[in-house]
């Protein structure tokens, strides 16, 4: 029970004993029942008020979106300019991410983390572009060690995010290679 509904249910019980000791003196019961009455429809407007501030609250909660994908397969083959689509999905909070397409949409507006982590198989490189909207926001080349890239960026609801490859190349899967992101802050 929060603060401010202690203090309406103290004043509410001071008004009560109040009107049990003018009941004393004049023994009006009916006006006595009148201001119970009173009473108890401001008692149920205060926890009405209360219950809707804390609806409004619960609806203000900050959104649980985010999502991980993972390479099990090995060695995986990427071919010309395709969108990271890996097979196994590991987590998908909020229902963004779209795993046929490979393309995560993002639920609520707000700012977003993204990373990617993707090993290139031995002597080949790994180019990982990172899309927003259709124009490339960040992007990380390695040949032999993990591209590595993380990325903060705002997006509105219904905006598009993904990763994708330039070229050919071929990956090491077995969970070496994996992508995701999360909403860090609600707008």
């Amino acid at each position: 029970m929060g603060k401010v509904q202690m203090h309406v249910i103290s004043a509410m019980l001071m008004a009560v004993l109040a009107a049990g000791s003018d009941l004393d003196k004049s023994n009006d019961s009916n006006a006595v029942k009148a201001r119970l009455e009173a009473m108890e429809r401001q008692l149920l407007a205060v926890n009405s008020t209360l219950y809707e501030r804390t609806r409004h609250h619960n609806r203000m909660a900050r959104a649980d979106v985010s999502f991980e994908v993972v390479c099990s397969r090995s060695p995986f083959t990427l071919h010309g300019n395709e969108v990271y689509k890996f097979d196994t999905v590991t987590l998908n909070s909020g229902g963004g991410y779209h795993a046929a397409t490979g393309i995560f949409e993002a639920p609520v507006s707000g700012t977003y983390l993204f990373w990617a982590s993707i090993l290139p198989y031995p002597k080949k490189g790994v180019s990982v572009f990172l899309y927003k909207e259709g124009r490339i926001i960040c992007l990380t080349v390695s040949h032999e060690s993990p591209a590595s890239l993380s990325y903060i960026v705002r997006l509105r609801r219904r905006e598009k995010v993904w990763f994708q490859h330039r070229g050919q190349t071929t990956i090491w899967g077995n969970r070496h290679s994996s992508y995701g992101g999360t909403l860090i802050h609600q707008l």
